[in-house]
């Protein structure tokens, strides 16, 4: 997976949402499904994919039961819809994080770097990736802290600190971008960009271009 281009991967995961909502079918997304749990495993090599698909499906699909069989017509049509729609739900889920399992944040950084979409875009997307990580290592960071001071973490005496440290890292982030001169127009070159073959370049373009001509015509 690291010759692949986190573009690549990202445009595969999207191209799945397409079929899987396009194509309305139980058996569509059940493929979409089991094909996204088999790459993303193959591609992390634990079952952690399918642990966090569960994770995030089964509430999905409780409340979809609770939703749907009450107030079907008859109690067998309200199992097949809430069945239908949590099988979606979970299509989606597991294709979008098994596209993700294939992408690094900085190789990702670096691909919006070196994409031609406009720089002020690049900029945000580029600054808005690096949060969520960095967000989740200065709250581990503080919880343990806490626990070498001798207190127990809790929401009391970690948001402001964690906050504190959020947008301290995100002045020197934002800093760190304007002196690479990302906020300027104009073409980007890094200096090693992510592999990115003329073959995957196609496949950025024809694989969405095939989903809704599938869609269209089906």
């Amino acid at each position: 997976m690291r010759a692949l281009n986190p573009l690549t991967s990202i445009v595969c995961g999207f191209t799945a949402w397409i079929i899987v909502l396009g194509l309305n079918n139980p058996w569509v997304s059940a493929t979409v499904m089991i094909a996204a749990l088999v790459v993303g495993t193959a591609t992390t090599r634990n079952l952690s994919l399918i642990a966090t698909t569960l994770a995030l499906s089964l509430p999905t699909g409780l409340s979809m039961l609770l939703i749907y069989v009450p107030f079907a017509a008859t109690y067998r049509d309200g199992l097949v819809t809430a069945g239908q729609l949590s099988l979606r739900f979970a299509a989606l889920i597991a294709a979008l994080l098994a596209a993700l399992t294939a992408v690094r944040i900085p190789e990702l950084v670096k691909a919006l770097q070196t994409a031609r979409i406009h720089h002020s875009m690049s900029f945000i997307l580029g600054s808005a990736i690096q949060f969520l990580p960095q967000a989740h290592d200065i709250t581990r960071r503080m919880r343990d802290a806490c626990r070498l001071a001798g207190r127990t973490p809790h929401p009391g005496n970690l948001v402001i600190p964690v906050l504190v440290q959020v947008l301290y890292h995100g002045g020197q982030r934002a800093a760190a971008m304007t002196t690479m001169g990302l906020e300027l127009p104009g073409r980007r070159t890094v200096l090693r960009p992510p592999p990115d073959s003329t073959i995957q370049k196609l496949v950025r373009i024809l694989l969405p271009l095939a989903a809704i001509t599938l869609v269209i015509i089906v």
